[in-house]
């Protein structure tokens, strides 16, 4: 009887250890897996610090934006983002004398910026967050303007029009760019996702806060 016990008791201890030594490794490979990268597709609003003329007679301090990003994950913890905005006005027109002779097409304002994310990026939990610091380039393209100055000829009694057309060169300037994100994981790569920023434009009075939110895919 001994002689069958012991076996046993040894193939039984042998047994625990492995399971034992298999779970603490796949435990280990759960926690240090990360995520690779991501890519987020958002919509929103441009909230400025100044107002844009949208009729002859209203003001709007508010524009609508759209944001692609890619994100690389360094840690659960730590990751690096580029990411291209648009921001578009309205086009607005004016009067004089009660007759609508002028207008300006709606403003364009391109971004393009790399940040440093700090937050969480769990793979095993799904909500995520994160706070962000970034530096970029900023275009601001205005709108034509273009003024029709309507009139009468006394010499041959006819009603003639000036037309003044001034195109606007494009304004390139530095960006830096801070702002927090949210985002909640549906399945494993899929979710969705909502930030704002301040974005401070250097060399001119085009500060901004884009408030959006999306979709985003995470491979």
């Amino acid at each position: 009887m001994k002689t069958i016990i012991n076996p046993l008791l040894i193939f039984i201890f042998i047994f625990f250890q492995t399971a034992l030594v298999f779970s603490q490794n796949h435990n280990t490979v759960v926690t240090l897996k990360k995520y690779n990268f991501s890519v987020s597709v958002m919509g929103g609003e441009s909230i400025f610090t100044n107002e844009f003329l949208t009729t002859g007679e209203s003001f709007s301090n508010s524009e609508p934006n759209l944001n692609a990003s890619f994100t690389y994950y360094l840690s659960d913890s730590k990751a690096l983002k580029v990411d291209a905005g648009y921001t578009f006005t309205k086009s607005y027109s004016g009067s004089f004398w009660s007759n609508e002779n002028y207008y300006e097409d709606g403003s364009k304002m391109f971004s393009l910026k790399a940040s440093f994310l700090v937050g969480r990026f769990k793979p095993e939990e799904h909500f995520m967050f994160n706070f962000s610091l970034g530096l970029g380039v900023h275009v601001w393209k205005e709108g034509r303007f273009v003024d029709n100055n309507y009139g009468f000829n006394l010499i041959d009694s006819s009603w003639y029009t000036d037309t003044y057309t001034v195109e606007p060169q494009s304004e390139v300037s530095g960006l830096v760019s801070m702002g927090a994100s949210v985002g909640y994981r549906f399945i494993k790569g899929f979710g969705i996702c909502a930030e704002a920023e301040y974005d401070l434009i250097t060399g001119t009075h085009h500060n901004y806060f884009p408030v959006r939110g999306g979709i985003f895919y995470i491979f």
